[in-house]
C-alpha cells in the first residue's frame, strides 16, 4: 500500500476534500466543481456549493493531463514520480514489515507499543486526544485553556480509562452497549445524529483511508486513521479502539460500524480547542496531509504550501511572516498544538 502526496501543487489542481492533488478527477455536471472520484464516493451534494450531485463527467482534458503530471512522493518509502505513475507504484520492504506488525498478536495494555509516528520535540506541547469514553467521568486530555490538568492517556476502554501506573490493567472484554446501524435510506445522517455535512465528511474520511478500495478498513488502515485524527497515540490504544469498532469480529470495519462507533463515542469538548468535530477533523487532515515526512511538525515549506493552497496568504513572504508569528520559540517548525491553536483562531 502506498501513500503518495503531491508536491508543489498548483491551487487549480488541489481537491477540496483531501487537500491533495487530483487523483482521477471528475467534474460535477451541474455546478462544475472538480474533485477526486474517490473523494466524492458516498456524497449526495457538492462539498463546495451543496448542490445535489446528479452525475459527473470527465473534466477538461488539459486539467486531467496536468493532474496526471503532478510530482508526488510516497510517504512510506520515499519514491517519487508523477501522479499517473503512482497508481502503479508498490511500496518496498517497509510496507511488508508494517504488514507483519499489523498481523502480530494484539499488544497488551500493560505493555503498550511505541507510537507509529515519531514523538514530537520535547519542548512541544502535547496535543489532546479528543475522544474518550464517558468523558464526564474524567477530565480528558489537556487542550484549550479550559482543561486544567493532564489526565489518563487511555482513550477508549469500554467505558473505563486506561489504568494508571499503580493500578493493575483490567481484562479486555466486550461490553458493547449498542447495535450497529447501517447507513440506509435517503437521509442516513439522521441515523447517527449528524448533519448532512458532518456525515459527508466522515464518509469521505472513511474512503480516504480505505487505501485498497475494499469498502472496509482493516487494522492497518484504522491505525493510520486513528493517528491522523488523534483518536490514539499508541498501537495499544489502536488495538482497543479497533476491537470495539469491529462489532462482528471480522477483522475489518464497515462504514456502518465506523459511523455507529462515532455515534456512541463523542469527542471531549474540552479537547477540541473550541472547535466542533467537523472543524477539528478538517484541521487534523490538513496538518497530516502536508506533514510530508510525518514527523509531527510542519517545516516552513510544508506550512507555506498549506496556507497558500487554503488562501490564508497570497505570497511566500506573507507565509514566512505568519510562520514566524506561530513559531514563537523559533524552533524552525510548527507542532500540532501550535497549528490547532492557530487554526482555532481562524476557523476553516
Amino acid at each position: 500500500m502506498s501513500v503518495c502526496i503531491g508536491e508543489n501543487v498548483n491551487d487549480e489542481l488541489v481537491c477540496g476534500v483531501c487537500l491533495d492533488s487530483f487523483n482521477d478527477p471528475v467534474e460535477i455536471r451541474r455546478c462544475g466543481h472538480i474533485y477526486c472520484r474517490k473523494c466524492l464516493t458516498g456524497m449526495k451534494d457538492c462539498p463546495t456549493c451543496r448542490e445535489p450531485i446528479e452525475s459527473t463527467v470527465a473534466p477538461n482534458r488539459a486539467i486531467v493531463n496536468m493532474a496526471l503530471n503532478v510530482q508526488v512522493k510516497c510517504m512510506k518509502c520515499g519514491w517519487k514520480g508523477t501522479r499517473e505513475s503512482s497508481n502503479k507504484h508498490v511500496c518496498s520492504s517497509k510496507t511488508k514489515k508494517e504488514a507483519q506488525a499489523a498481523a502480530a498478536p494484539p499488544v497488551q495494555p500493560a505493555q503498550p507499543a511505541p507510537s507509529m509516528n515519531r514523538p514530537p520535540p520535547s519542548n512541544a506541547a502535547p496535543s489532546p486526544a479528543p475522544y474518550t469514553y464517558n468523558f464526564d467521568q474524567f477530565q480528558g486530555y489537556p487542550g484549550a485553556a479550559q482543561a486544567p490538568a493532564p489526565a489518563p492517556t487511555g482513550l477508549y476502554y469500554n467505558g473505563q480509562p486506561t489504568p494508571q501506573p499503580n493500578q493493575a490493567p483490567p481484562q479486555i472484554q466486550s461490553n458493547r452497549r449498542y447495535e450497529v446501524i447501517e447507513p440506509v435510506g435517503n437521509y442516513p445522517w439522521n441515523l447517527y445524529g449528524l448533519t448532512q455535512e458532518e456525515y459527508d465528511q466522515i464518509v469521505s474520511i472513511f474512503v480516504f483511508f480505505d487505501a485498497d478500495d475494499s469498502g472496509t478498513l482493516d487494522r492497518q488502515e484504522v491505525s493510520r486513521l486513528a493517528h491522523w485524527l488523534n483518536f490514539a497515540r499508541t498501537e495499544a490504544e489502536v488495538n482497543r479502539i479497533f476491537m470495539d469498532m469491529d462489532a462482528d469480529g471480522s477483522g475489518s470495519l464497515s462504514q456502518g460500524e465506523f459511523l455507529t462507533w462515532l455515534k456512541y463515542n463523542k469527542p471531549n469538548p474540552k479537547a477540541l480547542y473550541g472547535l466542533n468535530q467537523k472543524q477539528y477533523n478538517t484541521i487534523m487532515m490538513q496538518f497530516h496531509g502536508y506533514d510530508r515526512n510525518q514527523d509531527g511538525c510542519l517545516e516552513f515549506e510544508e506550512f507555506a504550501q498549506l496556507v497558500l493552497n487554503l488562501g490564508d496568504v497570497s505570497s511566500r513572504e506573507a507565509a514566512m511572516k505568519l510562520f514566524g508569528m506561530i513559531d514563537r520559540q523559533r524552533k524552525g517548525s510548527i507542532d500540532l498544538h501550535q497549528f490547532l491553536t492557530f487554526r482555532a483562531g481562524k476557523v476553516v
